[in-house]
């Protein structure tokens, strides 16, 4: 499931341009939420530091699933 963009979610400069957190969670568990705007936001520190630092026009994902990788069910993933 895809998300809606807000102009109340974070953007960081030289990261995927879909990824997006919200830092505004009202859970006190929880410091902030990460969203993807294509429903593939990261469910380990590693994706998301690969979301961080792969590029502005590039999703990780789509590039392994381009170049042949392992393909997998990407809509179930952790918000």
């Amino acid at each position: 499931m895809a998300f809606r963009d807000s102009i109340n979610m974070r953007r960081f400069p030289g990261a995927c341009e879909h990824y997006r957190e919200n830092w505004t969670v009202d859970d006190s568990d929880v410091l902030y939420q990460i969203y993807c705007l294509r429903g593939t936001a990261p469910s380990t520190r590693e994706e998301q530091e690969r979301c961080l630092n792969n590029g502005k026009r590039r999703c990780w994902r789509e590039e392994e699933s381009k170049k042949g990788g392992r393909r997998a069910d990407y809509s179930a993933a952790r918000s």
